[in-house]
């Protein structure tokens, strides 16, 4: 998990509130848009693959976006989960 509660990094209560989120949805692993609340949506990268080797071996990664925003609009900080 990225963004542990212990963690002091900016923006990782955003990180465990967009983790909360995606958690209810199930961690969908289709790369599409996804509604959130108020309106807005949030996109699902779907599988990332780690080719840069910054997290461990081993395990099958999923990327999923922090801030929620309109349908299509441009993506910006992105939580990547393992399983």
């Amino acid at each position: 998990m990225i963004c542990a509660t212990s963690c002091t990094i900016s923006r990782c209560a955003d990180a465990r509130t967009a983790r909360s989120g995606w958690s209810a949805k199930g961690y969908p692993t289709t790369r599409a848009w996804y509604r959130w609340s108020n309106g807005l949506y949030n996109f699902a990268g779907g599988r990332f693959y780690n080719r840069e080797g910054q997290l461990p071996a081993g395990a099958t990664y999923y990327e999923y976006d922090v801030y929620p925003r309109n349908n299509g609009a441009a993506r910006e900080l992105t939580l990547v989960l393992g399983s």
